[in-house]
Order: C-alpha cells, then structure tokens, then sequence
C-alpha cells in the first residue's frame, strides 16, 4: 500500500511513495523553502531589502542588526541620511527641531523600544 505526504510528515517536495511511484507533497510559501521535505523560513537579510543600517524583522520571528551610520548621518527608515540641521536634531520625518525627541513628530518604533530621531 502506497505512503501519503501525511504519512511521512513531509510537508513539501517529491519522495518515494513505497510502491515505486513518486509522492509530490507540494511547495512553500513566500519566505520558505523546503528542506528534506519540510519547509522551513529563510531569514531575510539586510541586503534583502536594502537596509543599511537600524533593526528590522528577519521575517523568522528574529530581527537583523544592519550596522550603524557615520558621524553626520542618521539612520532613518534603515537608511543612512546625511544630517541637514547643523546645530539641531534631525527628526524621524526628516524635519529638525531645537528639542532633543522631536516633540510633537510620530516616530516609528526600533525593536528596542526607542525611535528613529536622534
């Protein structure tokens, strides 16, 4: 009697089903691939999505560490941005303010409970 996809716990791909045909267990979803016969999540990378520097979800349940930015830039939306408020802060919006948090702009959180204004 021929084995299922089922049967052997396999989620994804092609295996023997016992009787000399071919089981073909299907494919992942986005994000996935399938390792014998399970799939499995594939962290994203930083390169994935352009990030070059900040946090950001790896899209496996863990978040990714994209570097930092150099001296006169900032890092917003996980890109490097060369400061435009001599003197000031540089807000999350891009704006500048005199007061260190840029009160009053909504910033997106970091993973770390902080935001994206410097």
């Amino acid at each position: 009697m021929p084995t299922t996809c089922e049967a052997e716990n396999a989620s994804c791909g092609t295996l023997p089903d016992g009787c000399g045909g071919t089981l073909e267990c299907g494919g992942c979803g986005l994000g996935h691939s399938c390792t014998e016969n399970v799939c499995v999540c594939v962290p994203r990378t930083c390169g994935d999505v352009g990030a070059t520097c900040g946090q950001l979800a790896d899209g496996c349940g863990g978040y990714l560490s994209c570097g930092s930015c150099p001296n006169g830039s900032n890092c917003s939306q996980n890109q490097c941005v060369q400061l435009t408020c001599p003197g000031m802060y540089t807000c999350c919006d891009g704006s500048c303010s005199t007061v260190k948090g840029c009160p009053g702009i909504a910033c997106d959180p970091r993973p770390d409970g902080g935001t994206q204004s410097s």
